[in-house]
């Protein structure tokens, strides 16, 4: 599937020397997480400083990256180095990408792109199930996904409606779990309580008599209710060791048991 003039945007895992040559040997380009374990080279050039970001300072430098045949590629290396760094406090992205068409602050800003549709598959994913255990299928679990997609749309209006009424600062910190949540439990009383003819008349309404209405009910959301648990500070990992736990010998154990 990979064809000129497309730009694959992938985290660390799809960093492989077979995917990236790959690309490159189809016309493609590419802007992908430098995976520590995957690379390597054998020249470099120097590292220059390209300037800073809201979250840490940028710099870039061409390495030239080796097949196991000894066939090079010269990629482009952007690396972020973050103020308050989250686990390594490094971010390296490789791209083929000519610095005329991209320089290394669109890069960075593209990566970094990505996380907004991590956050959409994830929100997909443990708000609107859309990965059902029961569709063994691959149809059904694909028409599954695509009704999760277009009912996708529903929150983020509802999401936009809370930014419009309280500001982007406030909305954010609104859990998308427990609106949902509540959106489940209270739909089944509203299908009661409000005639059939009511949720008729909306279908008639135009984009912007819906966008005051959602507005309208937006300021009259308790924000408290629904707000997203903060996550505390990334412990540092153990170092990795050879061995998962206390190598313990169990040899007198099964001397016992052989004897029984």
């Amino acid at each position: 599937t990979v064809a000129g003039n497309g730009v694959w945007v992938a985290d660390r895992n799809f960093g492989t020397t077979g995917f990236l040559f790959g690309i490159a040997q189809r016309n493609g380009s590419f802007v992908i997480r430098r995976h520590a374990a995957t690379r390597s080279w054998e020249r470099e050039s120097d590292g220059a400083a390209v300037g800073r970001t809201d979250t840490g300072t940028r710099s870039e430098q061409t390495i030239w990256l080796t097949e196991p045949d000894g066939a090079e590629r010269a990629v482009r290396r952007v690396r972020l180095t973050l103020d308050h760094p989250a686990r390594d406090g490094v971010l390296e992205v490789l791209t083929n990408l000519p610095a005329e068409v991209a320089v290394a602050s669109a890069v960075a800003e593209l990566y970094r792109g990505r996380w907004s549709v991590e956050g959409l598959f994830l929100r997909l994913t443990t708000v609107l199930r859309c990965e059902v255990n029961t569709l063994g299928y691959p149809p059904a679990a694909l028409f599954g996904f695509g009704v999760a997609l277009a009912v996708g749309n529903v929150p983020a209006a509802v999401k936009g409606a809370l930014r419009a009424a309280h500001g982007a600062a406030v909305a954010g910190g609104v859990s998308d779990y427990h609106r949902a949540l509540e959106v489940s439990g209270a739909c089944p009383g509203l299908w009661i309580a409000v005639p059939v003819e009511t949720w008729a008349g909306l279908g008639a309404w135009s984009v912007g008599q819906m966008a005051e209405w959602l507005k309208g009910l937006a300021r009259c959301a308790n924000l408290g209710r629904y707000r997203q648990a903060t996550r505390g500070p990334k412990q540092p990992k153990p170092p990795r060791t050879r061995f998962p736990g206390p190598n313990t010998s169990r040899h007198r154990g099964c001397a016992a048991v052989n004897r029984r």
